[in-house]
């Protein structure tokens, strides 16, 4: 019996397009002569008449000059690398302890 891998309750990943374009200062329209498609095409992409893949988020980082996973936050927001990478080796190594803590806390869900 073949598995059903559809969750009509999971939400799709949300891509913060229209702020990465905001934040490159650039318009929908550079953005579909950059990936050489219509601008109606990112049109439908950003009012989500078109679902994402795994090859339009890769087109549309390299036209931004982000990595694909770097869509689905906004462009202002740092990463926990980026905030780790900033402290010093001491306030870095408080900071994971807190981290590690947190993991370990009981949400109420299975995970």
């Amino acid at each position: 019996m073949p598995i059903k891998i559809h969750n009509k309750l999971r939400r799709p990943s949300h891509v913060y397009l229209k702020e990465w374009l905001a934040y490159r200062h650039l318009t929908a329209e550079q953005l579909a002569g950059r990936l050489e498609v219509s601008k109606s095409v990112i049109s439908k992409l950003m009012n989500g008449r078109q679902r994402y893949n795994q090859d339009w988020l890769e087109m549309i980082a390299y036209a931004l000059n982000c990595e694909a996973d770097e869509l689905l936050r906004e462009p202002t927001v740092p990463t926990a690398n980026e905030l780790l990478a900033k402290m010093s080796p001491e306030i870095r190594a408080a900071a994971m302890n807190v981290l590690l803590e947190f993991s370990k806390a009981r949400t109420g869900t299975d995970g």
